[in-house]
């Protein structure tokens, strides 16, 4: 699964600011008394405003630095977070317990587990996504030369902020796109379809990965026999 991240540097006041030192935190996210896998689980560094997702081990990888906060989900279990204390190495296992609490029905009945994931992921969030943009305005330009009249003249920190912003809403739309197709495209339905199980199953979900605008049109049928048509060409040429 691709991990998105960024990296921000800026001018403060005249002077450079130290930028931390940035670390990959990576382990696995597990059910907690089970140790049972957890994918696609949501990976957040709400700080960076970057994000990720588990593979179908559970692992996951997030570039982060000291004082970022992470956030780790997953439909049907408690959010829960850690803050990045220095460059961690060592592999850091998150473990999320189950949630009792539901979302009302009048919200839930009759979606699809993608759709309550999906729902749960807007909630988490939210200050990203419901927040109206900020027109940024070059810091160079005089606001007495604005036609409109007072020219509005952005804070660099809010400028970084609202930069942030967009590049989040970017990589979250792609993020969205890639949950929908693993939504569809799942592990068992290949393996019943082809009988392809382990390092060859892997293999072959990364190399044969439906399209997003196929997988979000098609019927179950016309998806199968993709798939199908799909294992029997990639047998064909890797023989």
């Amino acid at each position: 699964m691709r991990i998105y991240a960024f990296l921000i540097g800026a001018l403060l006041l005249g002077g450079v600011c130290p930028v931390a030192a940035q670390t990959v935190l990576s382990g696995r996210v597990l059910e907690k008394g089970s140790d049972r896998v957890l994918y696609p689980a949501t990976v957040f560094n709400k700080t960076a405003g970057t994000l990720g997702m588990t593979d179908q081990g559970g692992n996951y990888h997030i570039v982060a630095r000291k004082g970022d906060e992470v956030f780790f989900s997953y439909l049907g279990y408690k959010t829960d977070s850690l803050t990045i204390k220095g460059t961690e190495s060592a592999p850091t296992d998150i473990y999320l317990e189950v949630s009792s609490q539901e979302l009302p029905e009048v919200e839930i009945g009759g979606l699809t587990d993608y759709q309550r994931d999906s729902l749960q992921r807007r909630q988490l969030f939210h200050e990203y996504l419901d927040k109206p943009p900020v027109k940024l305005v070059d810091n160079e330009r005089s606001p007495k030369n604005n036609d409109a009249g007072f020219g509005l003249v952005l804070h660099p920190f809010t400028r970084a902020a609202e930069k942030k912003k967009r590049r989040f809403l970017e990589q979250y739309a792609v993020f969205e796109q890639n949950a929908f197709i693993d939504s569809r495209y799942t592990a068992d339905l290949v393996t019943r379809l082809t009988g392809l199980s382990g390092d060859a199953l892997h293999a072959f979900m990364q190399a044969r990965r439906p399209p997003y605008g196929f997988a979000r049109i098609s019927s179950d049928l016309e998806f199968q026999s993709w798939i199908k048509q799909q294992y029997e060409d990639y047998i064909r040429k890797t023989r």
